[in-house]
């Protein structure tokens, strides 16, 4: 019969056990994480850690292994890892402003055509992608258009005096 249970084995047993586990992890981590991601994934699992995470304990230790040196230290690599790596940095800010505005890449670059790379409001052009702005309405999220910096500040200062800009 095989050994399934950390009692089964003797204690260097058990620690070559896992070694070997962690060895093999190690060759195959590509593999290992979209194993994770898949389980990560499942429906189940999800509901599970829900439950799991709604107990104040668990969350507790979450927060204080999150504010420790530890924890801040491995978020601030995981992060560098992240943005040191543009296709996957690209991927993200394309998902965050697609959760924040509505706007997805291919209605950018629609949009872009359609207004002559020009900004909706005083028609300047873009000369850098990175001064392209994109303006949604707050409430219902609808994305109305592609503004310049300048514009899409003012935009924002007359929706803070309470009155909403033109369709």
């Amino acid at each position: 019969m095989a050994k399934r249970f950390k009692s089964d084995y003797a204690p260097e047993e058990w620690a070559a056990y896992l070694k070997k586990l962690r060895l093999r992890r190690l060759a195959n981590v590509d593999k290992e994480r979209e194993r994770l991601r898949e389980y990560n994934a499942r429906p189940e699992v999800k509901e599970r850690r829900r439950l799991h995470d709604a107990k104040h304990e668990v969350a507790k230790k979450r927060r204080e292994y999150a504010n420790s040196k530890k924890g801040k230290q491995k978020a601030k690599l995981a992060f560098q890892a992240l943005k040191n790596d543009p296709e996957k940095w690209k991927s993200r800010l394309d998902y965050q402003r697609l959760k924040r505005t509505s706007f997805t890449k291919e209605l950018i670059d629609s949009l872009i055509i359609f207004q002559n790379n020009k900004c909706a409001i005083c028609e300047t052009i873009f000369d850098n992608p990175k001064n392209i702005k994109a303006d949604h309405d707050h409430t219902t999220n609808k994305p109305r258009g592609l503004l310049c910096h300048k514009c899409n500040i003012i935009e924002g200062m007359i929706c803070k005096m309470g009155f909403t800009p033109m369709e």
